[in-house]
């Protein structure tokens, strides 16, 4: 549930986002790339699944602890306002 959170919320900033704003992409795959630069970021699918976050040269880290739950809303009010539900 936290990494969904986290990139729900990646997406609705990024929607909710003014003119000026720059968007950043997230890489997305089943592996972790071999290399990374600190700061990069990368959304693991499958097997150890999260957002992962490269925190020294070359090493990725997961961001937040483990676990599962079901998102059963997500409300995006004009412009900046926002709320996930679920377990």
């Amino acid at each position: 549930m936290k990494y969904l959170t986290k990139f729900i919320l990646a997406i609705l900033l990024c929607i909710a986002a003014p003119a000026n704003a720059q968007i950043v992409r997230i890489p997305v795959g089943a592996s972790l790339p071999s290399t990374c630069t600190v700061g990069d970021t990368f959304l693991k699918t499958g097997a150890s699944a999260g957002l992962y976050v490269c925190t020294s040269t070359n090493t990725f880290t997961i961001e937040g602890s483990a676990g599962t739950g079901t998102v059963t809303s997500v409300a995006l009010t004009a412009p900046t306002q926002f709320s996930i539900t679920g377990s």
